[in-house]
């Protein structure tokens, strides 16, 4: 990874686009949306609080909803090496 990945974070998942189209990954509750377009390549962290765990996905056909358990996140997300989280 190109930046580093902040410490008192959980690894939820990593993936790499292979569908051939754009997928909005979703994340809430604060809420923050991100392109996922073909190729790109994703890990997705999660501050390491009470609150955060358990997790609820959703998924559709070009959306995937992730949401925490009872708090706002504090989502960290990388995408091709670099830190895009908002």
């Amino acid at each position: 990874m190109a930046d580093k990945i902040p410490e008192n974070t959980i690894r939820i998942f990593d993936f790499e686009n292979d569908t051939g189209s754009t997928i909005t990954l979703a994340l809430e509750c604060i809420p923050q949306e991100y392109e996922i377009k073909h190729g790109d390549e994703v890990e997705v962290y999660i501050e390491n609080v009470e609150g955060n765990l358990p997790l609820s996905l959703s998924l559709s056909k070009d959306c995937l909803q992730i949401y925490p358990c009872k708090t706002w996140g504090n989502w960290f997300v990388f995408k091709n090496g670099i830190n895009i989280t908002t």
